[in-house]
């Protein structure tokens, strides 16, 4: 199960994305996207006790068994080399953006986003609005 998460996110490959926010922001859309369109996988991932580590495949990238959180950290990293995040802790700075995309997975498939949307399409409207205020807190980051 976990695989098929994996290969969502790495498929088409991102990972020779040049610039650290872009991937990231990529990542995150992909990760939000494969919620949305896979509630029930993703409430066993998500609400397993034990963090799930990434399991050996084709991808390069992900050769070092690499978690997710981990590789938001290495993205921060990277980000920070390009001015972003500057007067930020690496590690607490993925783990909030990490949460967020989380969370708003989360709020989708437990059905707790407390709107005046009436049906599915329109909450789904308004988590992919509140990733575009993500976005803008990233890049408002940039020194």
């Amino acid at each position: 199960v976990f695989n098929d998460l994996v290969f969502s996110l790495m498929n088409p490959p991102i990972a020779e994305m040049p610039d650290p926010v872009d991937y990231m922001i990529e990542l995150g859309k992909r990760y939000l996207d494969y919620g949305i369109n896979n509630p029930e996988i993703c409430e066993i991932l998500f609400l397993i006790s034990a963090p799930m580590e990434i399991e050996e495949s084709n991808q390069k990238f992900w050769k070092d068994n690499f978690k997710m959180l981990d590789l938001f950290d290495y993205l921060i990293v990277e980000s920070k080399k390009l001015g972003y995040f500057q007067k930020m802790e690496t590690t607490s700075t993925a783990l909030i953006l990490f949460g967020y995309i989380h969370g708003l997975i989360l709020f989708f498939i437990k059905k707790k986003i407390m709107t005046s949307a009436e049906n599915q399409s329109e909450t789904i409207a308004l988590i992919e609005d509140d990733f575009q205020v993500l976005i803008k807190i990233i890049k408002s980051t940039k020194a």
